[in-house]
């Protein structure tokens, strides 16, 4: 089946970039999510080993110091229960409403931004099989080339020694050129385009780690 060229409208200017934005204060807020919750896991580690002194403290009698070791607990439980308040209240503090529109609308970004990848690649893809009918008649050519070499090496070959026995015209195909620096092969082009992908991947990797592009 003859592969067409599709219509490709992608460009990178006319991407939204409404999630690169809003993930700034989004990072923010997750940042000081995670402080409240160093702070919360502190004040648990204190209410545990808090507890374990009251255990021992009744166990062996000493009334007193139980009773100040639960002032303790009872000024760190406010703390925890305050801490959780200002989660839950504070603008500060990313919501579960912020963090699933925040998703929604990045993994709109992300579906759009994959569509014209695949456009891109099919369209790269169809580039290269567009060459398909040059090399079809590049290696026609090389071996029309390489039919006239087999036939010059065995009139040489007889020049040099008339009726030599050894001289056998090869009817079977052969590939000649390898010693033709003028001839590419197969592997040559793979590699040019290749290290041509590479350079482009790689410079626009080295634009993101300079900071000429913003990541």
């Amino acid at each position: 089946m003859a592969r067409t060229k599709k219509d490709n409208n992608a460009n990178i200017n006319n991407l939204s970039n409404d999630s690169i934005n809003q993930f700034e204060e989004i990072y923010k807020k997750v940042e000081a999510s995670k402080q409240l919750t160093k702070k919360k896991q502190q004040i648990e580690s204190e209410l545990s080993n808090i507890n374990l002194k009251i255990n021992f403290a009744n166990n062996n009698g000493d009334f007193l110091i139980a009773a100040q070791q639960r002032e303790s607990q009872t000024r760190l439980e406010k703390e925890l229960l305050t801490l959780e308040e200002f989660r839950k209240q504070s603008p500060t503090i990313a919501t579960d409403d912020e963090l699933k529109a925040f998703e929604s609308n990045i993994a709109k970004e992300k579906q759009h931004i994959a569509e014209q990848i695949k456009t891109l690649g099919d369209d790269i893809e169809y580039e290269l099989h567009s060459l398909d009918s040059k090399y079809q008649k590049y290696i026609e050519l090389k071996n029309e080339l390489n039919r006239r070499i087999a036939r010059s090496q065995y009139v040489t070959n007889e020049l040099k020694k008339i009726g030599d026995l050894s001289n056998l015209f090869n009817r079977v195909h052969k590939d000649y050129t390898i010693h033709f620096d003028s001839i590419r092969s197969s592997s040559h082009f793979m590699y040019l385009l290749k290290n041509n992908f590479d350079q482009i991947e790689k410079a626009e990797a080295i634009d993101y780690i300079t900071g000429r592009k913003d990541w």
